[in-house]
């Protein structure tokens, strides 16, 4: 893993205490708010940033149920809540089309659902490691990379 190396830049006093303020504002450094923007600016730019952000909040919710404790089945049933929302067409880059219809249909195919217990998915072991892989890659996907 490579280690970040300080890299030195100049910016006016005006422009400084412009991004200490919208640092402060998010809570962050202004070394973690300027590096931020710039791997904003690197992943697709603001303009990508904005138009996948529902889609990057609801990945991240299905990930943070795939890591939380509990039964697979249960915590695949969570995750596939919140996808359930997303549409390829509208809220997917087209690269990421198929392979997003593809696990949707996989997730429904082995959903079990209940009028008195929450939505859960069941399949074998080695399919729903598989599946958990193909939501956390593609979260990953959709913020630019690790």
């Amino acid at each position: 893993m490579t280690r970040p190396v300080p890299f030195p830049i100049r910016i006016d006093p005006q422009t400084r205490s412009r991004l200490e303020e919208l640092a402060a504002a998010e809570g962050r450094t202004l070394s973690n708010f300027i590096g931020s923007v710039i791997q904003t600016r690197i992943s697709g730019g603001p303009e990508a940033g904005e138009r996948y952000h529902y889609t990057r909040q609801k990945f991240w919710q299905a990930v943070d149920c795939l890591v939380g404790s509990g039964a697979l089945s249960a915590r695949l049933g969570f995750a596939f809540n919140y996808l359930l929302v997303l549409k390829a067409a509208a809220d997917l880059p087209p690269s990421m089309h198929t392979k997003f219809e593809e696990l949707m249909e996989s997730l429904d195919r082995h959903a079990v659902r209940s009028n008195t217990h929450p939505l859960r998915v069941e399949m074998p072991d080695l399919e729903a490691a598989r599946t958990a892989e193909t939501i956390f890659a593609m979260h990953t996907e959709l913020k630019g990379g690790i």
